[in-house]
């Protein structure tokens, strides 16, 4: 699943605006987060997902000290982002 996930929603979206692979996109709330018999994926769920994630990053960068290996990779992939930016 990590590949499927990785290939065809995580990369489709970064990268097309658009999942791939026969995966389709519902915002019932009474489904799934991921349905993987039937390809679909709850963008609601998935969104409340990403967003608790990446508040836990977050407190835990603020908890972390600046010379942490958290803060380095943190660090490392901001320098890369600034990097092909421009």
């Amino acid at each position: 699943m990590p590949t499927i996930f990785y290939k065809h929603i995580r990369c489709g979206i970064l990268h097309q605006g658009e999942i791939t692979g026969g995966w389709r996109i519902t915002r019932e709330q009474d489904k799934p987060l991921l349905d993987k018999k039937n390809k679909v994926i709850n963008a609601t769920q998935f969104m409340e997902t990403l967003n608790r994630s990446l508040e836990n990053y977050k407190k835990e960068l603020e908890k972390a000290d600046w010379n942490d290996e958290i803060w380095k990779k943190a660090k490392n992939k901001l320098k890369y982002i600034i990097k092909e930016s421009k």
